[in-house]
């Protein structure tokens, strides 16, 4: 999240000159962003706008990263073979939070009403596949899993 950073703390150089409060966040695209204010009150004010901001889902900014991502998911997952978290996030460059919320999106019916399947390997350790269903709601598998 957004830190508020004392400048004139910082940089003693800057001791009693320039804007002294800082903002520095990264953005929703992953950029490191500041921006300075003369009081700690504007700063803590800008600080929570970004904050709440951060947090908010924005379609404009979210759907084409987020799509992305099911696709990215889905096609991997297809081939019906066993996989984990760390596993799918890494050949798919996204983080193990945003997989897991793929592989949820999948059984959504506007997603395919895809079956996702779900195996302990060990304590905190699962694995997944997906298959679509038949028209009985089974798995149908699309090669030979592992």
């Amino acid at each position: 999240m957004a830190q508020i950073e004392d400048r004139w703390k910082t940089e003693p150089s800057r001791r009693g000159t320039g804007l002294r409060w800082r903002v520095r966040y990264h953005d929703d695209l992953g950029r490191h962003r500041t921006l300075s204010f003369r009081t700690k009150t504007e700063a803590e004010r800008y600080k929570r706008e970004v904050e709440q901001s951060l947090d908010r889902y924005l379609p404009e900014l979210d759907e084409t990263r987020l799509t992305t991502q099911l696709v990215s998911v889905r096609d991997l997952m297809v081939d019906g073979k066993w996989r984990t978290l760390p596993m799918i996030a890494s050949t798919v460059e996204a983080s193990e939070a945003s997989v897991s919320a793929r592989l949820r999106d999948l059984r959504k019916p506007r997603f395919g009403a895809w079956i996702v399947e779900r195996r302990r390997v060990t304590v905190g350790i699962n694995e997944y596949r997906v298959a679509i269903p038949n028209k009985d709601g089974q798995a149908m598998l699309f090669e030979a899993a592992n």
